[in-house]
């Protein structure tokens, strides 16, 4: 990473942590101070708000919407998300639905769109 990007990185408090997995995907960030100015909150225990460019729903288990601060699994889809897995093609079936990516993770989204 070069110094530029390393020095913007630490003004707007993001981690300069490396990542590199084929199932990792970033779908939200933490609100920073004067964010959305002041209407996202940094809550304790959230993950924090969707990154631009992310579609994101929390399904109950019986397939069907869950409702705001109910929790459920979240799926994700937009231009970022792999549209499968490369040459496998039982594993794309079986982590997609409906061009929804099924992460497997329980979440809930509040009012404010926090998750």
């Amino acid at each position: 990473m070069s110094e530029t990007v390393s020095n913007a990185f630490e003004a707007m408090q993001i981690s300069k942590t490396n990542h590199y997995n084929c199932q990792t995907l970033a779908v939200s960030l933490m609100p920073v101070s004067g964010m959305l100015d002041g209407r996202i909150k940094n809550d304790p225990g959230s993950i924090g708000v969707l990154v631009s460019g992310i579609d994101a729903r929390v399904v109950r288990e019986d397939g069907t919407l869950a409702g705001i601060n109910e929790p459920g699994e979240l799926h994700v889809r937009g231009n970022s998300v792999s549209p499968g897995y490369w040459r496998n093609e039982a594993a794309t079936k079986a982590a997609f639905l409906d061009g929804w990516l099924c992460t497997g993770d329980r979440i809930r989204i509040d009012s404010d769109g926090v998750l």
